[in-house]
This record gives structure tokens, sequence and C-alpha cells, in this order.
């Protein structure tokens, strides 16, 4: 299975997959989900830096795109060592399996590894699927800490 780095030829079908991650087809301001412009913008970003906020994606054998996951590289607060952090991994339904995850949490590592990136932090969202809790695990990830976040504005 080939995963590669997002084009500018995949924006139509990322942009309905992430429609689809939140299970609604228009966004406005202030709605569940992405924004419009929010979308625009982190697309471009991962486009046109794609060493700072990768996208990688996977061609369904009918068309489009079966999967992606993006996510972005940031510093730790020990040292100056980068880490690369999942922000959202997503695979059609009707293409879910074993083998495609993996073979994006591989694209994932390789990528890193290339980039001297010695740290992945991968996501469970927050339903904490349990297929995705034994991909992790049976890859050798292990839980670290859970995340809170709050709206003060």
């Amino acid at each position: 299975m080939h995963i590669r780095l997002l084009q500018a030829g995949d924006v139509t079908d990322l942009v309905d997959m992430i429609y689809d991650v939140y299970g609604v087809q228009e966004y406005t301001h202030g709605s569940p989900g992405p924004t419009v412009e929010g979308l625009q913008r982190t697309i471009i970003w991962s486009l046109n830096t794609p060493e700072a906020a990768p996208t990688f994606v996977h061609d369904a054998d009918s068309g489009g795109l079966s999967g992606f996951l993006f996510g972005h590289v940031c510093d730790t607060l020990f040292g100056d060592e980068k880490w690369f952090r999942e922000q959202v991994f997503f695979i059609r339904p009707k293409h879910r399996s074993l083998p495609l995850a993996q073979a994006f949490v591989d694209a994932v590592e390789d990528w890193c590894k290339e980039q001297g990136i010695p740290r992945v932090e991968l996501g469970n969202g927050v339903n904490q699927d349990a297929r995705i809790t034994r991909l992790y695990r049976r890859l050798g990830y292990y839980p670290v800490n859970t995340v809170y976040a709050r709206r003060i504005v």
C-alpha cells in the first residue's frame, strides 16, 4: 500500500473526507468541526510546508482518496528535539483495514526518520476507539497523557 504526501490535485478529495470526519456537509463559523477558512489555511500550510505540517494520503482503487493523516512538527520543552504530532487520522469506513492503518503509521515513521524527528505522537480521538488502541500498542506505542481543552473566548 502506497502512502504519499498530499499534492495540490488532492485538495477537493481531502476536503470531502474532512467533512466526512465531522459528519456535516456545510460549515459556518461557530459550528462543530473546522471552518472553510480553517480548512483552507491548514491545507495550504501542508502543501507549502510539508516539512512542518505533512498530510499523508492513500489513493483508493476506485479513485479519490481512501484516507489521510495530518500532523505537524513541533518543538519540545526538553531541549531542541522535534516531535511529530498527529492531529487527524481518518480512513473512509469502506476502506478501513489493519494493513492500511499500519501503512499510514509506517509512512509517518519513515518520513520522521528521514527528517531526523525521533518522536511520534498518535492520538485516538475523543471516542478512544479500541481498534486504534490495539493497533498502536501492537506497533510499540504507549499512552502518555490526556489532553484537555476549553474555549475561553
